[in-house]
């Protein structure tokens, strides 16, 4: 539904794009994190497309919400880049406590001894350190781009028997949007 509402502020014939992380395991910037904590507590396995910041990481999935949505023309590309942790200017010591504290980290560590939150704060310091740049702690990330065109016009069963009533009494109708959508052959999903 969120995807069709977008859609339903987009122009016929107009454009939407998308930013989603590529997924976990393939983005340095959560994967080295990610790494850390696995050697001290079991992880749960994700569940594909569950809510999170990774939920549209799968790209026939997310081009099928859109088409579902009414976006055509789909294409991919793949940014790469350096993700501060933390934020801007952010020193290692920060940038650690953004992540134990504002992340999911910290319901991970919920309940486990101290001594594993000690050994786990000092690996991601000493990750965090290697990474320190004048900038702040960086760790390089992969975002997938997703550009969409020509929206697909949904049009209402009156508007499109409208249009074909049209299309029959006047031919030059066919220039305007409703009948340059019928003729390339684009109809409302039901």
């Amino acid at each position: 539904a969120a995807f069709r509402n977008l859609a339903g502020l987009v122009r016929s014939g107009g454009r939407a794009d998308f930013a989603v992380w590529a997924p976990a395991k393939d983005n340095p910037w959560v994967g080295a994190m990610m790494g850390i904590l696995r050697d001290y507590i079991e992880l749960p396995k994700p569940e594909p497309h569950a809510p999170g910041p990774f939920a549209l990481d799968d790209p026939n999935y997310f081009a099928s919400l859109l088409r579902q949505a009414g976006f055509i023309s789909l294409e991919f590309a793949l940014w790469q880049g350096a993700q501060p942790i933390g934020g801007a200017g952010s020193t290692p010591e920060s940038a650690c406590d953004f992540v134990l504290n504002s992340m999911d980290f910290s319901d991970m560590l919920a309940g486990q001894p101290a001594d594993v939150r000690a050994a786990v704060e000092a690996r991601l310091l000493a990750l965090f350190r290697g990474q320190h740049t004048p900038r702040g702690v960086e760790l390089s990330a992969f975002v997938k781009l997703l550009f969409t065109g020509s929206k697909v016009v949904f049009l209402s069963d009156r508007e499109r028997a409208n249009c074909r009533a049209a299309r029959r009494r006047e031919p030059s109708h066919r220039n305007s949007a409703p009948g340059h959508v019928f003729r390339h052959g684009l109809r409302r999903r039901r």
